[in-house]
């Protein structure tokens, strides 16, 4: 058993628990008198403690070292026990910085044969590899002909 994550104040993110052997072999070594019975009850009553597990926020929002970027609004939020993430990019969110990338826009439509519908499923597939999940399940594969 795993105990539910805990919000880590300075990373701003949530960290996996400790599992429930680990906790039990921290109380047998610091308190030696209680029985297993005694330290189940103690790993029980932490759990109780900690209160329900919450739902992972949505997958609209990806975590940098200076926030969490808000995909739907493209807006950088403070870290908050409220956005549950659990990892982050190791840069900082710049916004606007591609607003007017001509190099990545214009290799896009080349390669896209300037299709809108692909270009855009091009850089969704760019934010789908930002996300620390396995949620979607889903291989990219491109293929075509070498210009």
């Amino acid at each position: 058993m795993c105990l539910p994550y805990f919000y880590d104040n300075v990373e701003g993110i949530y960290k996996e628990g400790l599992n429930s052997r680990r906790i039990e072999s921290i109380i047998a070594n610091s308190y030696s008198s209680l029985d297993i019975k005694d330290r189940q009850e103690v790993i029980e009553d932490i759990i109780l403690l900690l209160g329900e597990n919450k739902e992972y926020s949505d997958y609209h929002y990806i975590g940098f070292q200076n926030g969490v970027l808000f995909l739907d609004l493209m807006e950088l939020k403070p870290f908050s026990p409220d956005i549950i993430i659990t990892s982050k990019l190791t840069v900082n969110y710049v916004p606007h910085l591609f607003d007017n990338n001509y190099v990545v826009d214009n290799y896009f439509s080349k390669i896209c044969n300037g299709d809108q519908g692909i270009i855009d499923l091009m850089y969704r597939t760019i934010g789908v590899s930002c996300c620390a999940t396995n949620k979607f399940h889903k291989t990219f594969v491109f293929y075509g002909q070498r210009w």
